[in-house]
């Protein structure tokens, strides 16, 4: 099992949720920060860990920085290193 965070700094995450048509401008950053606070909660419940802490994961990538597609490239290569023996 590979676990991986990926994470983005608030004005990318706001600009996706608009081009995706998830909700307005004027609500975004209200809906962004509640549900990134429903994540948390539901992995702080299931894990007894913190959410977003970088020790709780083999990889942590930031989308904002790489892009959607880098992050996917990333996360395959590291899966596929995964099934290489040492």
């Amino acid at each position: 099992m590979l676990n991986v965070f990926i994470h983005a700094d608030m004005a990318f995450k706001k600009k996706r949720c608009m081009e995706r048509g998830q909700f307005s401008d004027e609500n975004a950053d209200d809906r962004i920060r509640r549900m990134d606070k429903l994540r948390a909660d539901h992995y702080r419940y299931y894990t007894d860990q913190k959410w977003g802490d970088s020790l709780n994961y083999h990889l942590c990538l930031d989308s904002g920085m790489f892009g959607i597609e880098k992050c996917v490239s990333m996360i395959e290569d590291a899966c596929k290193e995964m099934g290489s023996p040492s």
